[in-house]
């Protein structure tokens, strides 16, 4: 008889992981300050940082002082997405989102060598962005459930990406890699995987060839299942 193991769960905020790369708490906010030092004024913080399974990190509202001195967010419009990362020391990225930014105000604008280049009054800002860092990945349990199947093959039901605020995600039919999203959960080989019609607007995760998160989008699909080996 096929054992079958629920494995919900949800990813937590690593301290330990701020703490040694100079990351603290400024009143709701986290300053990434270049000297570890904590202060309203710090060249650049969040909202929040998640630790994803794929070894990737997601950055979100990342903020950078705006041209009267007071954290504000990124602007979209003109930023390069590996500076944004770069910026918080990261050596890429893997994608980004906006939002609309209706304030008159000027905000900085980032380069590709992770530096300010201008401040501009933009349309949109970045809601998050997700970088790609030197942390080994760690094999996903997020799924509806897993069964490991008289073969000794695993069937994972309703594969998940876990990656913000410890919520997760269905992995996008479209674009997505049958053999990344078994690597996404420790294994090496792909036997089958089946979708399934997906309709809420909602922006998910496409997984490459190599496990790890490539980008983000409103997909016309699901995984319903795959199996793995």
């Amino acid at each position: 008889m096929s054992n079958k193991i629920a494995l919900i769960g949800t990813l937590a905020l690593s301290l330990n992981f701020m703490a040694a790369v100079g990351f603290a708490d400024d009143g709701g906010w986290r300053c990434a300050s270049d000297n570890g030092n904590a202060g309203r004024h710090c060249d650049h913080d969040y909202r929040d940082l998640i630790r994803n399974p794929d070894g990737s990190d997601t950055i979100i509202e990342p903020r950078f002082q705006d041209d009267l001195g007071n954290p504000g967010p990124i602007a979209w419009e003109n930023s390069v997405n590996d500076g944004v990362c770069k910026l918080y020391g990261y050596g890429g990225v893997a994608t980004a989102l906006n939002n609309e930014f209706a304030p008159n105000r000027n905000l900085a604008v980032i380069n590709a060598d992770g530096k300010l280049s201008q401040y501009m009054n933009p349309q949109h800002v970045f809601n998050l962005i997700i970088c790609r860092s030197n942390r080994a990945p760690s094999p996903s349990t997020q799924a509806e459930s897993i069964v490991q199947n008289d073969d000794g093959s695993t069937l994972i039901v309703h594969p998940r990406f876990d990656y913000v605020g410890g919520m997760p995600m269905n992995i996008a039919w479209n674009n997505s890699v049958n053999l990344g999203v078994c690597r996404l959960f420790g294994y090496s080989q792909v036997i089958t995987a089946e979708p399934e019609n997906y309709t809420p607007n909602a922006n998910l995760a496409v997984i490459g060839e190599d496990g790890k998160i490539s980008s983000l989008m409103n997909p016309q699909q699901i995984y319903r299942s795959i199996v793995c080996r």
